[in-house]
This record gives C-alpha cells, sequence and structure tokens, in this order.
C-alpha cells in the first residue's frame, strides 16, 4: 500500500513540473512574440559575446590594423627617397641619367612631404593611434565608435587612392618597361586589395554578412532569394 502511494505521489510531482513547464514555455512564447525585437537583441547578444563571433572580430581588427599601419608604411618608404635624393628618383624612372633640375628637386621632396602627411592622417583617422588617454581600447569600424568618427570614410578614400595609384603605376609601367612603377603597382594594388576586404568585411556596414557570408543586397524580387529562404528554414 505505501508503494503504491509512493508511485502516485511521484507521478503527481512529474506531472506538476510538466505542467510549470509547459506554462513558463507558454509565457516566453508570448513574451517574444509581443516583444520580437527584444527577442532579436538578445539573439544578437548571444551571438556577439560567443568565442567564435570574438574571434572572427579580433581577426577582422588585426586586418584592419595592419592595413593602417601598412598604409603608412608604404608611403613613408615611396616619400623617403623622394625627400633624400631626388635626382636618383630622376636617374630610376627617366630614359637617360641626367641631373635633376630645380623644379623636379622641389616638387620630388613636396611629393615626398605629402605622403608622409597622408600616411599619418591615415594613422590617426582611423583610430589606429588614440588620440586622448581616455580611449586607451582600439577602435573599431563603427561609424558610432566615438574614438574614430572617420574611420570608414578614411578607409574608402585611402582604398581608392591605392587603387588609382596601382593603375596609374601599370599604365606606366607597361609603357615605359621601368621595373620601379612594377614594384609600385605590386604595393599599391596589394594595399588596395586588403582596404576592399576591410570595407566588405570588418565594418559593421559592410555588403557581406559576417554570419552567412551573403551580399546583405541580395532581395527576393524578382527571382527567389534562396539564401533568406535557407536562413529562414524553408
Amino acid at each position: 500500500m505505501a508503494t503504491k502511494y509512493t508511485r502516485l505521489g511521484i507521478r503527481l510531482r512529474i506531472m506538476t513540473a510538466i505542467a510549470w513547464k509547459t506554462r513558463d514555455q507558454t509565457r516566453t512564447n508570448a513574451v517574444r512574440r509581443m516583444f520580437p525585437q527584444r527577442n532579436k537583441d538578445r539573439t544578437r547578444l548571444n551571438l556577439l559575446e560567443s568565442p567564435l563571433w570574438t574571434a572572427r572580430s579580433a581577426i577582422n581588427m588585426d586586418v584592419y590594423y595592419f592595413y593602417s599601419y601598412g598604409t603608412a608604411a608604404w608611403l613613408a618608404t615611396q616619400a623617403a627617397p623622394l625627400i633624400a635624393s631626388p635626382t636618383m628618383i630622376v636617374a630610376l624612372l627617366s630614359p637617360e641619367v641626367r641631373e635633376a633640375s630645380t623644379l623636379e628637386v622641389y616638387f620630388s621632396r613636396t611629393l615626398g612631404f605629402t605622403l608622409i602627411t597622408l600616411g599619418i592622417l591615415t594613422v590617426l583617422l582611423t583610430g589606429s593611434v588614440p588620440l586622448s588617454s581616455r580611449l586607451s581600447e582600439g577602435a573599431t569600424t563603427s561609424a558610432a565608435d566615438p574614438k574614430a568618427p572617420y574611420a570608414l570614410p578614411t578607409l574608402t578614400i585611402t582604398a581608392i587612392f591605392h587603387a588609382a595609384y596601382a593603375f596609374y603605376g601599370y599604365t606606366m609601367w607597361t609603357k615605359t618597361g621601368v621595373i620601379s612603377f612594377g614594384l609600385g603597382t605590386l604595393g599599391s594594388g596589394f594595399l588596395a586589395t586588403v582596404a576592399m576586404w576591410c570595407i566588405l568585411f570588418a565594418s559593421s556596414d559592410g555588403r557581406i554578412s559576417r554570419k552567412t557570408g551573403a551580399d546583405k543586397r541580395t532581395s527576393g524580387y524578382p527571382f527567389k532569394n534562396s539564401v533568406s529562404e535557407k536562413r529562414k528554414g524553408r
């Protein structure tokens, strides 16, 4: 008899636990239906706190800082001989060996100083070097980040600069056959590629989704959006 009542008590406890769990789940679903944006924000927060997402963000920012300092180093490398020895630059790029004129020396050193200034501004405007002791943490490419409000515009402008530099260097290389133009094309082309990668993947307003890897500009009209349907589980 005691065993019978014991089994009955266990069953009642199990049924009560199931009932409470069902009620809690019903309330949770009701709250999610009433506040869908809160649910999305919570899911997004959990995703941002995941180790995989943190690792990806760290890789993105490492590439971003590499591009910022790489641009400054590349521009300084080009500026050094322009300032130190304009005659050597004329001898390397001119068909005949001759002394540099006064105008060529002026333009050469002015271009060198301009490249150094551009490199320093790139590092500062991208937030790679904090301008205040209060902003000791690294900057991001988010438009709302107070540490680097001009990070993404600077990244875009310097990417266009490197692309134009590489294109012009390639045209001069094919026209004259001077190896210096070819080296300039390789360096600027590489940095332009890295900048494009940062714009697409490392920025918060990038065109490529970090979660799915799909283009954010895809839509379902007039063609079928298979990426969106796959994500929704249809």
